[in-house]
């Protein structure tokens, strides 16, 4: 399976009207065309790319990039924008979202990093980033991290959580992996709500498009609904029915980050949205045979 990629910048257009970043498959030869922000780029050598993953990750992370210009507001990872400015671009006066760290090294550094690995650990890719954000078309470094994993195909369990349907693009390595799993990140099923709390990420509707065709490829699917924000839990559900085998909920680490967005939806407090939500995607999900 190829897909011929077309990069487009739109450094012109806010990031609100940018909604042609969804990726739309034009003909049977799989033509995506991908619209984007363009961020400042750093490359640089690391030491590491494989980490021992914090709670409640029990193997590996994965983290071919640092920073990441989806600009998710509620991301747990902008606490670290200063450090990562700072250290790599020498100024913290550029916004979360507008710069982008490649550890271009990171397939050559995971080959090495995987012949000292605990066997049997599963490694998610990624934590603290997402693998599959437009610069991947062009560094490839997700890829190539999979292209060496599966020399050890049998060593690690394999999770992958994204927003991206960039993800399709290696459809063709993925269904190699005998215990592998990809999610896709779709904290609502409101592309109005998506445009709030998530900056320039992908279009919801582009995630199913995902989903759909990983699943056609015969490869395991899953939701993550984390963190939940403003949603019809039964259009939700309804969205994702036939295209995931189970979802996990989870709310959000710093509520106080989009506190003023959750007001402009009527909602109070996160915690008290957060608790009468969940118990309707647990009840919506179980209907249509999505375990949680």
């Amino acid at each position: 399976m190829k897909i011929q990629l077309t990069l487009a910048s739109e450094e012109s257009k806010p990031a609100e009207q940018i909604e042609s970043q969804q990726v739309k498959p034009v003909t049977e030869t799989r033509r995506v065309k991908l619209h984007f922000v363009k961020p400042v780029v750093k490359e640089i050598f690391a030491k590491s790319v494989l980490q021992c993953g914090r709670p409640p990750l029990t193997g590996y992370s994965l983290n071919c990039y640092q920073g990441c210009a989806f600009q998710c507001h509620y991301c747990y990872a902008k606490r670290y924008k200063d450090y990562f400015t700072e250290r790599h671009l020498k100024t913290n006066e550029i916004e979360w979202g507008d710069f982008l760290i490649a550890k271009v090294n990171a397939p050559t550094i995971l080959g090495h990093e995987l012949q000292e690995s605990e066997p049997g650990k599963e490694i998610f890719i990624s934590s603290a980033t997402d693998c599959y954000q437009w610069s991947e078309a062009k560094y490839e470094l997700t890829r190539k991290c999979l292209q060496v994993l599966l020399r050890h195909k049998s060593k690690h369990p394999i999770r992958i959580l994204t927003k991206s349907p960039l993800v399709t693009r290696d459809i063709d390595l993925l269904k190699q992996f005998p215990d592998l799993q990809v999610g896709m990140s779709i904290a609502t099923n409101d592309e109005q709500v998506k445009r709030k709390f998530e900056g320039r990420s992908p279009s919801i509707k582009s995630r199913i498009w995902a989903l759909e065709k990983l699943k056609q490829s015969g490869i395991k699917t899953f939701a993550g609904i984390a963190p939940i924000l403003p949603l019809n839990a039964r259009e939700l559900a309804g969205m994702l029915e036939g295209k995931v085998e189970w979802a996990f909920l989870d709310g959000m680490n710093y509520p106080w980050l989009v506190q003023p967005l959750f007001k402009q939806f009527d909602y109070p407090s996160y915690q008290e949205y957060l608790k009468n939500v969940r118990r309707e995607l647990l009840f919506e999900f179980r209907k249509k045979g999505i375990e949680c």
